[in-house]
């Protein structure tokens, strides 16, 4: 996920602990979810929230930038960021799977971290996981988190170059109308898909992108208005009480 130092320093963004907190609320939702299901039904949810977080920060990083972006530096910090704790846990995922899992899920599991490494990884479980009657519970694939990765992953390689060409051609508006427009598109595709192919729905960035772009909108919203401490804490007490729900 983006780093606190990834937004400190642009310009566009000063560190903000409401998100260091929203981000801690949506880990632990997520954890307690894993750990059992009834404890927090909804815990789920925690996946949602980053991916609005993730869009927030990302857009503000690139929006800073200006016409000092570099596609090499941007990708380069999130290289530096995601890679070497996403290999490791990889690497003793798969010796732990060797010594443990039976030969056949082996292979599932490398095929997996294949993907994994290649980004791919929302891709691979919505091709191969198995999800009919018989299928094993999903707390036995090892490396199914990390599709959430590969979602992130494969929209910091689609929206810095969009923003820059909005942002050359229209300016401000233009990003924020083909903004509004990919999102309506991306949750259409999420509801035509959910019924004829839900893991499509649930895996694929195209289905997934709204939730990114919800937060690049409210980052371009928020950029040029001035909201009072009242209004923002009203804001942040109804969103907290949208997530409860």
């Amino acid at each position: 996920w983006p780093s606190e130092r990834d937004f400190m320093s642009s310009r566009a963004l000063a560190y903000r602990p409401d998100i260091d907190g929203l981000r801690a609320l949506a880990v632990l939702a997520v954890t307690i979810f894993h750990f059992n299901k009834q404890w927090l039904p909804g815990g789920f949810v925690g996946v949602d929230i980053f991916f609005v977080i993730s869009g927030f920060l990302i857009t503000g990083i690139i929006y800073g930038k200006g016409d000092g972006f570099s596609f090499a530096d941007f990708y380069g910090r999130r290289v530096r960021r995601i890679l070497p704790a996403a290999i490791f846990v990889t690497a003793i995922t798969l010796v732990a799977g060797s010594l443990l899992m039976m030969p056949s899920d082996v292979k599932d599991l490398s095929g997996s971290a294949i993907a994994a490494a290649l980004s791919a990884a929302n891709v691979y479980f919505w091709l191969f996981l198995d999800t009919s009657y018989f299928a094993q519970s999903s707390e036995t694939v090892p490396l199914l988190h990390m599709w959430s990765l590969g979602v992130e992953e494969q929209f910091y390689l689609v929206w810095p170059a969009l923003m820059i060409i909005a942002m050359k051609l229209g300016g401000k508006r233009l990003l924020a109308a083909a903004a509004v427009i990919i999102a309506i598109a991306s949750f259409a595709v999420s509801e035509y898909y959910v019924a004829r192919d839900p893991s499509f729905a649930y895996y694929m960035l195209p289905s997934r992108a709204g939730e990114l772009l919800v937060g690049a909108l409210l980052f371009l919203w928020q950029d040029s208005r001035r909201i009072s401490s009242t209004v923002a804490n009203a804001a942040g007490i109804f969103g907290l009480a949208l997530i409860a729900g």
